[in-house]
């Protein structure tokens, strides 16, 4: 089954080979359009939730509070979503992601008809834990169906999707909560994970045979042993990277500037944007 996913070898290497695979390989199409599609509404939600911010008199702590919120699920859900992707059919994982994160999106709706904080920062917590679960599971599938050598043309285009939805969305959303109000925002943004979910329903099956075997042995149980020694692998590659890091001057300079420039956009371009008052 695994051969029946994987595109051909031997293509020539070049720039075509980023249409190519667009065009060739349909299950990779597929992935692509489904992540294009959850991610652009997605900093349109971003910019709505600014937008309510503002309104509630722009304080600095509470736009901050945003930001911590839409982080906060990636650093507590990322082992339990990779432990997810291992054990069950990523496909399914994905779709159940996409599935709660639009019920969440439209959600978002109640807040036209109150101007709860507390509410606002439930479902911003609530709908970025649901979309951690997806990306684990995308990218654990995506090998599954594209040839080795074509891997890392792969991921440049998922970054380069993510990149391009992260300006096209926020300034979508921008328009669109300027233009159409709040409440089309976040529908919009809904409607985008129903067509990331019918992008992956198409998808074959998405769950390796060992898998298969290790779940059909320990049947429905929730192995949380194996769970907790791929947690303390993780901490323990993460120290060691960590060590290298900081024992390389030209790496920890690079660090530095790359986390002074992401903080900087992250922080003070939405607060410019909106005028928020600190």
């Amino acid at each position: 089954e695994k051969g029946e996913l994987a595109p051909k070898a031997g293509r020539r290497e070049g720039v075509g080979d980023y249409l190519n695979i667009l065009f060739e390989n349909k299950n990779y199409r597929l992935i692509f359009l489904a992540s294009v599609l959850q991610q652009l509404g997605t900093w349109g939600n971003l910019i709505a939730c600014l937008k309510i911010i503002e309104g509630h008199g722009g304080s600095g702590v509470k736009a901050a509070t945003v930001y911590f919120l839409r982080s906060l699920p990636s650093v507590v859900l990322f082992p339990i979503a990779g432990y997810l992707a291992d054990k069950y059919d990523r496909k399914l994982v994905m779709i159940a992601s996409n599935v709660l994160s639009m019920l969440t999106a439209l959600s978002f709706v109640i807040l036209t008809y109150t101007d709860s904080l507390t509410l606002l920062f439930i479902l911003i917590f609530a709908k970025n834990a649901c979309s951690t679960i997806y990306d684990p599971a995308k990218r654990a599938a995506i090998p599954m169906f594209v040839d080795a050598k074509e891997l890392h043309i792969a991921m440049t285009l998922d970054g380069v999707a993510w990149s391009s939805m992260l300006a096209l969305g926020a300034a979508l959303g921008g328009l669109m909560t300027s233009s159409l109000g709040l409440r089309v925002c976040f529908i919009l943004d809904a409607s985008g994970y129903m067509g990331s979910v019918c992008c992956l329903l198409f998808l074959p099956q998405l769950r390796e045979e060992c898998h298969q075997e290790v779940a059909a042995a320990s049947g429905a149980s929730l192995n949380l042993g194996y769970a907790f020694q791929n947690l303390k692998k993780l901490a323990r590659e993460f120290a060691s990277d960590t060590i290298v890091i900081f024992n390389k001057p030209s790496l920890r300079v690079s660090l530095l500037y790359a986390t002074m420039k992401a903080t900087g956009g992250i922080v003070w371009g939405p607060a410019d944007v909106l005028n928020l008052k600190w």
